[in-house]
């Protein structure tokens, strides 16, 4: 995988001022992996979700915390099941996370869960989930959430 020439771990970063990329010096790895969903964190960290069970070195399965600024990662906890495919940023600062999952960060979620980004944990939504994965998530004027599965 290349973005602009250089080698990219599923991930590279686009400046819309120069029109120059550039790649974080380690992305995500592990047999077959990918990243399918991004949201930048209050602060300008990025959440990272996809299938992966590396992030910048680090084991990190399927979610991580990536600062441009250091170029460092950070795990957010693991995903038990397959994959995080979407997220939707909420206007307190937190995020939803969509995919399929049962668990992730050790908190049962099935296939629906809140990223606390303060504390860098996770809660369940009311309901334990959907029994259907989540691929699409978009917020509301009102605050609600669309889910599409």
């Amino acid at each position: 995988e290349t973005a602009g020439g250089a080698a990219a771990g599923n991930m590279a970063i686009y400046s819309t001022p120069s029109g120059a990329w550039s790649v974080p010096a380690i992305g995500v790895d592990g047999a077959d992996s990918w990243v399918t969903a991004l949201s930048v964190l209050p602060g300008g960290d990025v959440l990272v979700g996809g299938y992966f069970n590396l992030a910048g070195g680090p084991p990190a399965a399927s979610t991580a915390r990536y600062s441009p600024a250091s170029g460092a990662w950070s795990s957010t906890g693991s995903v038990t099941g397959v994959e995080v495919y979407t997220f939707a940023s909420l206007s307190s600062g937190g995020v939803i996370t969509g995919g399929y999952f049962t668990a992730i960060g050790g908190v049962a979620g099935r296939n629906i869960a809140r990223f606390n980004v303060s504390t860098s944990s996770w809660s369940a939504l009311a309901g334990y989930g959907m029994d259907v994965s989540s691929s699409g998530l978009t917020r509301l004027s009102n605050g609600g959430l669309i889910v599409a599965g």
